[in-house]
């Protein structure tokens, strides 16, 4: 059974790791308005919601055991009142848009914490701590937050607008911090909050991180990159994609994230595959007729249709070498591996 707050304070579960963070916070709100519970973990919070009632959850992005994404989908379902503002040390416009559309009810920067956090956790709860079911917002009021908000609704809108092609973005920790909903249609499964590699099989995770750690630092040519790969579905089916992935460094010059998208090429691949197989055919088939020819040369220089003259030997004996040289060759055209992921080449950053 649950422990219920008192009336007269509100009940706030603070889900954080970093004690310093935790101090500011219980320094800003107020001891007589808010009663604040520290949970260092996700699998603390759950023990904290188990035993006792909230008004509200302060959920950092970056956990020991989890992330904010992934722990959201998880608050919701157990009780999908209770309010949640997200808190990160990262101005990434992804992970508000994403953190929103999960149910979050506020996303605050913790630089800003000491301007906004209080007001922000009013207006969410409501001035009797009731809470409030309005419109979700990033906190701040300032020209620099709306600024913010308007680069969050404006990467919201691109991405809307790549609905043909799977999109998504990564943070530096490679959790998937946004996806459209083609890519969670092709990967069968909502990969916001999950580790990108569980997107892809091991050959592409390789490649993608491998891209990822050189591009890192290096000059812009090596921000952009495309190849094939494969995108891994829950049920095990694997599909065939093109991955173009975009470096995004921040003001600092720090990495903060990329961006990729990933387009369906099952088509082009069944295709191609019938293109190798009818060329392997091919040449199977010529490099036979030389073998074949070159068989029935051999008998006549062995005498199966009598002596031949010294002339004729000689130019059989050249056509003999001919042939194997090329029955040799067109054997060696068949490529006797399958269709497999190549790359397709590697951009400069514009």
């Amino acid at each position: 059974m649950k422990i219920h707050p008192p009336e007269s304070s509100i009940a706030v579960l603070h889900v954080e790791d970093s004690v310093t963070d935790m101090r500011i916070v219980q320094r800003i709100l107020p001891q007589g308005e808010f009663h604040v519970t520290g949970a260092p973990t996700a699998a603390a919070a759950r023990e904290a919601l188990a035993e006792r009632a909230f008004h509200l959850v302060l959920l950092d992005h970056g956990l020991p055991d989890t992330n904010a994404l992934a722990f959201l989908d998880e608050l919701r379902t157990g009780d999908p009142d209770l309010p949640v503002v997200v808190l990160t040390g990262r101005e990434d416009e992804a992970l508000a848009v994403s953190s929103i559309r999960k149910g979050a009810r506020s996303f605050v920067l913790k630089d800003e914490m000491r301007r906004t956090l209080l007001t922000v956790v009013r207006d969410v709860l409501g001035v009797n701590g009731a809470s409030a079911k309005g419109s979700s917002s990033v906190a701040g009021h300032t020209p620099q937050d709306e600024r913010f908000i308007e680069r969050a609704g404006g990467v919201y809108r691109t991405l809307l607008e790549m609905m043909n092609d799977g999109c998504f973005v990564v943070d530096g920790e490679g959790v998937v911090t946004f996806a459209n909903a083609t890519l969670a249609y092709l990967a069968g499964m909502d990969p916001v909050g999950r580790s990108a590699r569980d997107l892809f099989d091991e050959k592409t995770a390789r490649r993608l991180e491998s891209w990822r750690n050189a591009a890192v630092g290096s000059d812009s040519a090596r921000k952009r990159f495309s190849f094939e790969g494969k995108l891994r579905r829950p049920d095990g089916e694997t599909v065939p994609i093109l991955v173009s992935s975009r470096l995004l460094v921040g003001e600092a010059g720090r990495h903060e994230c990329f961006v990729a998208t990933l387009s369906d090429i099952r088509d082009l691949a069944r295709e191609r595959d019938e293109l190798v197989r009818g060329k392997r055919e091919l040449l199977l088939g010529a490099a036979h007729a030389a073998a074949a020819a070159g068989s029935a040369i051999d008998n006549l220089l062995h005498g199966a249709f009598g002596e031949l003259e010294a002339a004729q030997r000689r130019q059989l004996e050249m056509a003999l070498a001919v042939t194997g040289q090329l029955s040799g060759l067109l054997s060696s055209l068949v490529d006797p591996t399958p269709v497999g992921v190549e790359p397709v080449g590697q951009g400069a950053a514009s």
